[in-house]
């Protein structure tokens, strides 16, 4: 049994020692928490946040956006921050920031009335 808990630690810290960035979800008193861990701000950790980014759809990657540039904002760091939209963009482009068609209702709220 102790054989097998210190292979489960052990690989999990060979785990954390390769992960290079990681977005966790998670809920604490029925509140959605999001956290976004980058193990540096090295080209290849930005390169791996931002292809994590383009997973997520237009909503959700928002939301992210906003707690990243606060991190490097209260860092004062804006510049890793500008460098990581440039990857995202080069990846996903720059239509997440355009208004969607599905923005729109799809009855006109005043002909309901």
């Amino acid at each position: 049994m102790f054989k097998r808990i210190k292979e489960r630690r052990e690989r999990k810290k060979k785990l954390e020692k390769e992960i290079s960035s990681a977005i966790i979800i998670f809920i604490v008193d029925s509140k959605i928490n999001i956290e976004v861990q980058i193990k540096d701000d090295t080209e290849e950790s930005l390169e791996d946040l931002a292809t994590l980014l383009s997973c997520y759809e237009k909503s959700m990657l928002i939301e992210f956006l906003l707690i990243i540039r606060k991190q490097y904002s209260e860092q004062d760091d804006l510049e890793t921050y500008s460098i990581l939209i440039d990857k995202l963009v080069s990846k996903i482009g720059v239509d997440f920031l355009t208004k969607d068609e599905y923005d729109e209702p799809f009855i006109d709220p005043e002909s309901i009335i």
